[in-house]
């Protein structure tokens, strides 16, 4: 009984703090940088161009790097690799069933383009020229997205501002975005180079007709004389010597019959 130990336990002052369960929400993010130069840049050239120098490092394109300034081939290859980049964000359900072959949700309303994968694994537009030598089949684009906003502009610069429909035109070629044409009026609307050369013109308000004009008259009561063209008349004096144009009209009453 010695040895066992004191049954007084140790209390503290205060009370126990409150305990609070803590939780925390954790996301994972997978940062692109196609979307960050879309974000960044404005100019869509630009953007391919950064794009061609990054897969030369890759060892599928490391082949074709000639010279330091990037070719054709190699800014049409970044292209693609950034509309398949937007078409997997943007369409994400439908990619994945062309992928594994499937058919596309009936609700959908891109069913009606039936659309596919061709072989650099970008979604385009189908018909019936499949087994045609010719590029006919456009690269769909979601509606109201910046890669459709630059690819718009590009063509509407480069075709030297053309109007709705051939901006169309040029764009349907290779591209085929959701609401073109809605999106195409937006754009124009806001190009500065159209506005100027074609501006809305201000028009001034006419002032009120005469009296004698709306006012109900026995006929030939008022008669209106207009001396066709304008003049031309000589100024007088040294300072304002010149040639001004003048009209003349006149406006009188007839007057009135005698009774006998």
């Amino acid at each position: 009984m010695k040895n066992w130990p004191p049954s007084v336990f140790p209390r503290l002052d205060n009370d126990l703090p409150e305990q609070r369960k803590i939780r925390v929400a954790v996301s994972t993010f997978h940062p692109c940088i196609i979307d960050e130069l879309l974000n960044k840049c404005s100019n869509l050239n630009k953007i391919c161009c950064i794009i061609a120098y990054c897969l030369r490092l890759s060892k599928v394109h490391r082949e074709h790097r000639i010279s330091t300034f990037g070719s054709a081939a190699e800014v049409s290859t970044a292209l693609d690799c950034i509309c398949r980049t937007v078409q997997q964000r943007a369409f994400y359900r439908e990619y994945e069933a062309l992928a594994k072959n499937e058919i596309v949700n009936t609700s959908n309303n891109i069913l009606s383009l039936s659309p596919f994968l061709d072989e650099s694994g970008l979604m385009r537009v189908g018909g019936r020229l499949k087994n045609s030598n010719l590029a006919c089949h456009p690269i769909l684009l979601p509606r109201k997205h910046i890669l459709t906003q630059y690819i718009i502009e590009r063509e509407h610069t480069r075709n030297l501002h053309t109007d709705l429909q051939a901006t169309m035109a040029f764009v349907r070629q290779r591209f085929w975005p959701l609401s073109l044409r809605s999106t195409v009026r937006e754009i124009l609307q806001k190009c500065v180079t159209c506005f100027k050369a074609k501006p809305n013109q201000s028009e001034a308000l006419m002032g009120s007709l005469p009296a004698s004009r709306v006012n109900v008259s026995k006929p030939f009561s008022r008669c209106g004389i207009d001396y066709a063209a304008p003049f031309l008349l000589l100024r007088e004096g040294v300072e304002t010597r010149g040639v001004t144009k003048r009209t003349l009209r006149f406006l009188c009453a007839s007057p009135r019959r005698r009774s006998i």
